[in-house]
């Protein structure tokens, strides 16, 4: 074929060497960054186009070097289409553990699973103080331990929370001491009371199986452009992990709220204090942050006969976890917690939104006429810090009884919470109930 306004001192092969070839080994370099990077683009259709393409390639006649890369592509496609099945397959068997836990699940929870999960704690707690002499005695930090098998240390890192962070669990007995005549049957259904007869670490940890499956399977172009906000339907599992905060949060606002007396949302309150606590030693950030949100709602906050009810071990807690969750500094405690935390690691994803709400909005998409290369790249940043804690998973086994429970957490509103909350302790009920105290004093 004829080449136009070629000059005559240069021959048809020398132009291929000099023009041509370097063209297409662009080509087939950014083909290879885009197959490597970003294979989230690729649908069905796009994979045979380009599948398609990179044959002909391979089989037509260019340079030896061009087709060569060509079969190279070949086996890069391949080989991420296999690995999204692999992923596929994955998130299907996490799905099932997930959705077969639905009310059926739930709904066979009678007294006899009660007792068994009873004489399942007791076992695990006897094994769990085996676990606390045996490591007085050696001395050895069981992180220590764990570094010396990494293969092991992620799973061992959740199996022995307990046992690390000295967390007592209480036999059943104690774990729901609360007053059944005292349970609002409407707020908590009976359903919902049973998932307190498990300990808090089990409540976490299931919590903690549910949202992470979530947090594993956003894309990067979930993040881009605001589409949580503009495009929600382009941001699914964004989406699923917000309004999952805010029923969290609800929930466990309910919760308190749905025991009648001051003494038993005392109790309640200390139960979700355990979970929150449980979550912190999981490093599940996220949800932490949904329970800490629930004891600072209005309807919450302001019930001054419950919150002089806590333990003083409950009120330190909550005081520290605030202090880490803070807002000031752009969340600079919790910032740093995160970076030193050892994986897995489920991050608080607000952040990550109101960081990249801030870079869309404060940056413009061009400057001078030229792509805004550094808004990119900062957009680039936050966005490889999510996917970071992505490739951790946690090994948890799912429990389906809780899993079908907390897959459908009942809750009221904030403005329906607000109700019950004059209803269980009336405006001036704290001033009346001092004034008491002091006259009897």
């Amino acid at each position: 074929m004829a080449i136009p306004h070629l000059p005559p001192s240069v021959s048809t092969a020398e132009y291929h060497k000099l023009f041509i070839l370097p063209v297409q080994l662009r080509i087939v370099n950014v083909l290879r960054q885009w197959l490597e990077s970003s294979f989230f683009d690729f649908d069905d259709k796009l994979i045979e186009r380009v599948r398609s393409f990179l044959t002909d390639v391979s089989t037509n006649n260019v340079s030896d070097k061009v087709a060569s890369f060509a079969v190279q592509l070949l086996k890069t496609l391949n080989t991420q289409v296999a690995a999204q099945e692999k992923e596929k397959r994955e998130q299907q068997d996490d799905q099932k553990s997930i959705s077969s836990s639905d009310g059926s699940a739930a709904e066979s929870l009678k007294q006899e699973d009660v007792v068994k999960q009873h004489e399942d704690q007791e076992e695990k707690q006897e094994k769990r103080e085996e676990d606390d002499r045996r490591m007085s005695v050696a001395r050895v930090s069981p992180l220590d331990m764990l570094e010396q098998n990494a293969e092991e240390s992620m799973h061992m890192q959740v199996k022995m929370h307990s046992a690390v962070e000295g967390l007592r669990v209480q036999p059943l007995t104690s774990i729901y001491p609360i007053d059944p005549q005292d349970r609002d049957p409407e707020m908590m259904p009976d359903l919902i009371s049973k998932l307190f007869y498990f300990s808090p670490m089990e409540i976490a940890e299931q919590i903690t199986f549910f949202d992470f499956h979530y947090y594993r399977q956003i894309k990067p172009f979930e993040l881009m452009n605001q589409r949580w906000n503009k495009h929600r339907e382009l941001s699914p599992n964004v989406t699923i992990l917000i309004e999952r905060f805010n029923e969290v949060s609800l929930w466990s606002s309910t919760m308190i709220l749905s025991q009648k007396t001051a003494k038993s949302r005392a109790l309640m309150w200390q139960r979700l204090i355990s979970i929150a606590e449980c979550l912190q030693r999981l490093n599940n950030f996220n949800s932490l942050m949904a329970m800490l949100a629930s004891f600072n709602k209005s309807a919450v906050y302001r019930l001054r006969l419950t919150s002089d009810l806590l333990s003083v071990q409950s009120k330190h807690w909550f005081e520290n976890a605030m202090n880490l969750m803070q807002t000031e500094g752009s969340y600079r405690n919790y910032r740093e917690a995160l970076r030193t935390a050892r994986t897995p690691v489920l991050p608080y994803l607000g952040v990550y939104l109101t960081d990249l709400t801030f870079i869309e909005d404060g940056n413009k998409d061009m400057m001078d006429g030229l792509i805004n290369f550094r808004k990119r790249q900062l957009i680039y940043g936050i966005i490889a810090d999510i996917q970071m804690y992505q490739q951790t998973r946690y090994f948890i086994n799912p429990n389906p009884i809780i899993l079908a429970i907390i897959h459908s957490l009942p809750f009221k509103d904030e403005d329906s919470l607000y109700r019950v909350s004059l209803i269980r302790e009336p405006r001036g009920a704290y001033a009346a109930h001092q004034a008491g105290v002091e006259q009897s004093s």
